[in-house]
């Protein structure tokens, strides 16, 4: 940030004119789901990562935001994002992976296979026919925060199937 430039920490979306929007930045750690994130979306306020600010502070320059923008968010439309986003996801943490379709039904030595509920049925029939239960994002995002491998019919929210009730 150089000298004169304004920089404001604003609590509420609402606190941005709309005559600001395009010079607006939103500052965060990765795409969120929060109603903040939604909103600048949605305004077209472009999303940076936090990093951007820490490295133009340490360098005492403007840096291109390009760098370090932020991608709108995970499209759950696209398989091949949602694939290599949780099969990277579960290889950080430490899990050998193995993309399952209806091709490939090879599931010898898996613990679980995450999926949604659009799970095609010859691979569901085959995990069920393997004793392999199906899980949610939510069972692997639980076994991080625990540290632990969860069992995966432990809460009803790890089934691959589960909706919240309405």
């Amino acid at each position: 940030m150089t000298a004169g430039t304004d920089c404001e920490d604003l609590d509420h979306f609402d606190d941005v004119p709309k005559n600001k929007y395009s010079v607006t930045k939103l500052i965060a750690p990765r795409p969120c789901l929060t109603a903040k994130y939604i909103q600048s979306l949605a305004a077209d306020i472009r999303a940076v990562s936090h990093q951007w600010v820490i490295q133009c502070c340490t360098t005492n320059s403007l840096l291109d935001l390009d760098t370090l923008a932020l991608p709108a968010g995970w499209s759950i439309t696209k398989q091949d994002t949602f694939v290599k986003f949780w099969e990277r996801v579960c290889t950080l943490a430490g899990a050998t992976t193995r993309v399952v379709n209806e091709e490939d039904l090879n599931m010898s030595g898996a613990l679980a296979l995450v999926t949604e509920w659009d799970c095609p049925h010859e691979v569901q029939n085959k995990a069920n026919q393997d004793n392999i239960p199906l899980v949610s994002t939510t069972w692997v995002v639980q076994c991080l925060i625990e540290a632990k491998v969860i069992a995966p019919t432990s809460h009803d929210k790890f089934s691959f199937m589960y909706t919240e009730p309405e």
